[in-house]
């Protein structure tokens, strides 16, 4: 969708085998490029910087990488995250995204799942 929408470039990252696999068959049934796929978690993030981040995990994972995500994240870059609960995990997100000079922009829920915008 990222591609469809204007990117560049792709960097699609998942722990899941799997997923890794529907995602390169996904890109070549829809006849994209420039779509990066890499099985493995936080330690398999390039080096790169990125203008975008889209992470859609639980709470857990999320504040465990989201150090990760703010060092490759580019200054005025965008870190969309969902996969979390407003109540009790937003707060909680957005606070240890603070201790990486992350800063809450906005979020929105539906039926109790968050997702939540933040700018470097």
């Amino acid at each position: 969708m990222a591609r469809k929408l204007g990117a560049s470039q792709v960097t699609a990252i998942d722990y899941d085998p799997v997923c890794c696999e529907s995602t390169i068959e996904n890109t070549l049934l829809n006849h994209e490029s420039n779509i990066v796929v890499i099985c493995g978690s936080k330690e398999v993030i390039p080096d790169e910087r990125f203008d975008t981040i889209m992470a859609n995990i639980n709470r857990n994972i999320l504040l465990d990488q989201i150090e990760s995500y703010s060092r490759v994240l580019k200054p005025g870059g965008e870190l969309f995250l969902s996969g979390f609960y407003e109540a009790g995990d937003l707060g909680i997100i957005t606070d240890e995204a603070a201790k990486f000079g992350l800063k809450y922009a906005c979020h929105k829920t539906e039926n109790d799942w968050a997702a939540a915008k933040l700018i470097r």
